[in-house]
């Protein structure tokens, strides 16, 4: 711009002669000329360098709008998210209370089940005559077992003192005590 100016002050001079009234005045009307075309250069520039950060500007307001939008929108997601964390949380929380109950109904049933085995248990022990089968009026649970075991070992042992018995009454041999 300067460099304009510089050079529109020397064509104007000139053409004219030095010293005249008329060409001080076209030095003078040029140089006004040259300083308003450097004053509209400038405030052009101006102008578009407050253009550039207009532009500047808006677009990160646009940025900023869209970042709201976009951070706005995360926020119903979130809250929708919630909602169904809260209600998968409910139902979960249903479904271990249901379980709690079948854990308990299935309790109470086990413990009916024993109720009625220790009933039939003691309808049949109530059966048995009298004896080491019985234990204060209930069958003990190995009975059957202890049962077999001390008649054989009844029977072992009567079979045992009658032959004892029957040794002492009879003079020995020597061939029966070998």
């Amino acid at each position: 711009a300067r460099r304009r100016r510089a050079d529109a002050t020397s064509t104007s001079t000139s053409t004219m002669s030095p010293g005249s009234p008329s060409s001080e005045g076209a030095v003078w009307a040029s140089e006004a000329t040259a300083r308003l075309r450097d004053a509209l250069v400038d405030e052009i520039e101006n102008l578009r360098r407050a253009e550039g950060e207009y532009g500047a500007r808006r677009a990160e307001s646009e940025a900023s709008a869209f970042d709201a939008r976009e951070a706005e929108r995360e926020l119903r997601q979130a809250e929708v998210n919630g909602a169904a964390a809260e209600a998968s949380e409910t139902r979960a929380l249903e479904a271990l209370r249901v379980s709690h109950d079948l854990a308990a109904s299935a309790s109470a049933a086990v413990a009916d089940r024993e109720r009625a085995l220790r009933s039939t248990r003691d309808i049949w022990a109530s059966r048995l005559p009298p004896g080491p089968e019985r234990e204060g009026g209930r069958r003990a649970a190995t009975t059957t077992t202890k049962t077999k075991t001390w008649r054989r070992e009844s029977a072992v042992t009567g079979a045992a003192e009658e032959e004892k018995e029957e040794q002492e009454g009879a003079p020995s041999t020597s061939t029966e005590e070998a």
